[in-house]
């Protein structure tokens, strides 16, 4: 009975590796040069546009740690494209760049990297204050 017992708990323990695995890669990693505005202790936003997303849909942002910073979804059903900014902390800017996170978040899906045209273009621009 003990040797199923340790057979069972060592098959979960290798599921949760794989789930883990799969939950990491719901999301693509990119790294933005912030720009010299910031080295200046200005602070930034990242200029987001979006492309056509599905109803219901929205982008996700966040850091490379997990921090939010922030969503864009489309304003107008059936909306070619959006642009928003969205404030980024100085403290997500490390050696003059920032990891950004990004996923689609969709209702009743499982969340998921963009895919080709959804996000049209991701940049840091001085924040003006």
């Amino acid at each position: 009975m003990r040797r199923y017992l340790a057979i069972a708990a060592l098959a979960a323990g290798l599921l949760e590796l794989a789930t883990g695995a799969l939950v990491a890669e719901e999301f693509s990693m990119i790294e933005l040069a912030a720009p010299p505005a910031a080295a200046r202790g200005q602070s930034v936003e990242l200029a987001v546009t979006t492309g056509s997303l599905p109803p219901g849909a929205r982008l996700a942002l966040s850091t490379e740690s997990g921090d939010i910073l922030g969503a864009v979804a489309p304003y107008a059903p059936g909306a070619r494209s959006t642009t928003a900014t969205v404030p980024v902390p100085r403290s997500a800017i490390v050696d003059g760049r920032l990891r950004l996170r990004v996923e689609v978040l969709e209702p009743g899906a499982p969340p998921r990297p963009p895919r080709p045209g959804e996000v049209q273009r991701l940049e840091l621009v001085p924040r003006n204050e």
